[in-house]
């Protein structure tokens, strides 16, 4: 079984404006790193400031 999950707060600066817009962007950078993984991963998200605002993890399970 694969599992992805993603975790991320949106309480600081970066998101008063915009919040969708800067968890849109956020989610499209996340998209990028995931279409370059080929095995198990655990990264954090940073916001636009470079705030640490969260993690993903990627778990793939496979059998040879």
């Amino acid at each position: 079984m694969a599992r992805f999950t993603v975790q991320m707060t949106c309480d600081n600066a970066a998101f008063a404006d915009d919040m969708t817009g800067e968890i849109a962007r956020i989610l499209r950078t996340i998209a990028d790193r995931l279409d370059l993984a080929d095995a198990d991963f655990y990264q954090t998200i940073r916001d636009i400031n470079g705030n640490d605002v969260g993690r993903y993890r990627l778990a793939i399970n496979r059998q040879d």
